[in-house]
């Protein structure tokens, strides 16, 4: 796989908590059958789409190896670990991974422990007045267990965006993975038809379960961190492998690359 990088500026699309509306009430994921109380719904490696090689250098001080979807482009961005695009990084679709200090607890996320980890992000959500579409739920993916929520977020120049959420705690890190779509209107059907279409709700499940992660002891810690807005901030340029990424004004020139 070819990986080569590109400067971005602000991306538009999504906006973050100006001019948000009360949380609309949330309901199931229309396209999967309700599972009995407290019961998980698996995807195997083999139920889902397929990701390309992982990426060059693990993420976060070392602690994470990901990979990918097939075909799609990566850059480094202000705030996150690394943001994926299916065409330009400046449309839609396009996924963001970011990590933070848990502030969940520091127990790696399981079966057991799943769905207190999926109330607790129920809270948080409800306190900062997201607009919930789908519930927090725990979904087992490859051999990890993520916690899934879909939220509204209000338009920016554009369309409303319904963002799918995958979170998981391990090593005391805070990992989410978003999928960032273009609904055609803030309606629940039009969400629900968002987070499933071009099918990118089982290309961000292909991402987490594939995802793989070191034990603190065996990697660097990262540096600092921040906390990830919901609109991606300004970008700043990936040079090839061999070279060491350098700044970018918000203001340049987009430019865009391809895994090969």
């Amino acid at each position: 796989m070819l990986l080569t990088g590109f400067a971005l500026a602000w991306l538009p699309g999504c906006g973050g908590k100006s001019g948000e509306k009360p949380p609309a009430r949330a309901k199931e994921a229309a396209d999967e059958k309700e599972p009995a109380k407290d019961e998980i719904k698996h995807y195997d490696l083999t139920d889902l789409p397929p990701v390309d090689e992982p990426l060059p250098r693990p993420l976060d001080g070392g602690h994470l190896e990901i990979c990918p979807p097939a075909d799609w482009t990566f850059s480094n961005q202000a705030n996150y670990l690394v943001v994926f695009a299916k065409g330009k990084v400046s449309e839609l679709p396009r996924m963001t991974v970011a990590a933070v200090t848990s502030p969940h607890g520091s127990e790696n996320t399981t079966e057991e422990n799943a769905q207190t980890l999926a109330k607790d992000i129920q809270k948080k959500l409800v306190k900062d007045k997201r607009k919930v579409r789908e519930k927090p739920k725990p979904v087992k993916l490859g051999d990890s267990v993520w916690v899934r929520h879909v939220r509204e977020v209000p338009p920016h120049g554009g369309s409303p965006c319904a963002v799918q959420s995958l979170q998981i705690v391990r090593g005391g890190r805070l990992y989410t993975l978003e999928m960032f779509s273009e609904a055609k209107d803030d309606s629940q059907a039009a969400m629900a038809t968002a987070v499933n279409a071009g099918n990118v709700r089982m290309i961000s499940y292909a991402v987490a379960a594939n995802a793989r992660f070191k034990e603190a002891g065996a990697a660097t810690p990262p540096k600092s961190e921040e906390k990830p807005p919901d609109t991606p901030a300004p970008e700043t340029k990936t040079t090839p492998a061999t070279d060491k990424p350098a700044e970018k004004p918000a203001e340049a020139k987009p430019e865009e690359k391809k895994t090969g």
